[in-house]
């Protein structure tokens, strides 16, 4: 049982606005992810692991101090080992529980750990369901318990009668790197920020996401840890009017360079980016009113594609309500913007 104080925006003093109240909801996590306890929502008379089933706590500024009692369940664990496949051990691995109780969403990561100077690693305070575990490194790339992806690793069961699960342990290889050069047509600097995804029939978009690091064009870029496997490259521009793009000069992932992956580090995966235009607006209202929370995307009319036009760029409105939409080509193009509800 704690007692704490709630920061309530309004004035300190009691007397000014009695009659305020500012309504929370109270999530409680061990903030240790090897900790016991599972995380839960506050709630009466008993915890939830809902927000939406949560019970509101009230503040006024006549009671700042408010208790609430909790008492935090233990959870499952999961436990294992992350190695070498000539059995050294691999320390600051992250290793996350997939989730796949919602068959709706996919795998969703619940809760994580970093494996030790021996190589384990222990997740506690998790729920009973199905699970695997994804573990990352940054000289080692991610690898699915089992390997493959998504719907093709190695999937268990926590019964509600189980403490814990052990032995789910990975053999690691070291990834190979993607480099190459990063210019821009007029000599110009950029800070580019650089992705891997790879590509699979199971992968649906942009593949699944593996790597990443930003970078200074003029300059050179590298992307190490990658597992064997096939990658598409994006890079997206950060400052400056140049124009974000996948390998292979194009801003369509469909139409994006594929680079293998094998036994081999891959060099040479040079990119020159072109000056271009940019598009810059105001969002506003009917009355004049400047719209923050929303985002615009500019689609390029393209009478070759499916749909007649191909996706360009993106960007969000900032307090102003102003954006900037970068790496616009000569060219007409169809905005569309989505505000945040």
């Amino acid at each position: 049982m704690n007692q704490f104080e709630l920061g309530v925006p309004f004035d300190n003093n009691p007397q000014n606005n009695p009659s305020l109240v500012t309504k929370y909801r109270l999530q409680f996590n061990s903030g240790n992810s090897s900790s016991p306890y599972r995380s839960k929502w506050y709630a009466t008379p008993s915890t939830t692991d809902s927000y939406m089933s949560a019970s509101d706590i009230s503040v006024t500024s006549a009671s700042r101090n408010i208790t609430a009692n909790i008492v935090l369940p233990i959870g499952k664990s999961i436990t294992g080992t992350v190695r070498t496949p000539s059995g050294d051990p691999v320390a600051g691995a992250n290793v996350t529980a997939m989730s796949y109780s919602n068959t709706a969403t996919g795998p969703l990561g619940v809760r994580g750990a970093l494996s030790g100077p021996d190589g384990t690693y222990r997740i506690g305070g998790i729920d009973a369901g199905t699970y695997s575990v994804k573990a990352s490194h940054p000289d080692y790339g991610s690898q699915w318990l089992g390997g493959g992806n998504a719907e093709t690793a190695t999937r268990f069961t926590i019964q509600v009668s189980d403490s814990a699960t052990t032995g789910k342990d990975f053999s690691f290889s070291p990834g190979k790197s993607i480099s190459g050069a990063l210019s821009t047509s007029d000599g110009g600097t950029s800070q580019v920020c650089v992705a891997a995804y790879r590509i699979s029939e199971a992968e649906a978009g942009w593949g699944e996401f593996t790597q990443s690091g930003c970078f200074t064009a003029p300059g050179g870029w590298s992307l190490k840890g990658l597992q064997s496997g096939n990658y598409k490259i994006r890079f997206d521009i950060r400052d400056g009017d140049y124009k974000s793009q996948f390998l292979g000069n194009t801003p369509d992932f469909s139409r994006a360079t594929v680079v293998s992956v094998g036994q081999n580090e891959v060099s040479g995966q040079d990119i020159t980016f072109a000056r271009t235009k940019s598009i810059v607006l105001k969002l506003v209202n009917d009355d004049a009113v400047a719209i923050t929370n929303a985002c615009v995307i500019a689609f390029k009319i393209d009478p070759t594609s499916y749909w007649g036009r191909t996706w360009q760029t993106m960007t969000c409105a900032n307090t102003a309500g102003s954006y900037k939409l970068r790496g616009i080509e000569v060219d007409d193009y169809v905005l569309k913007y989505w505000k945040a509800k």
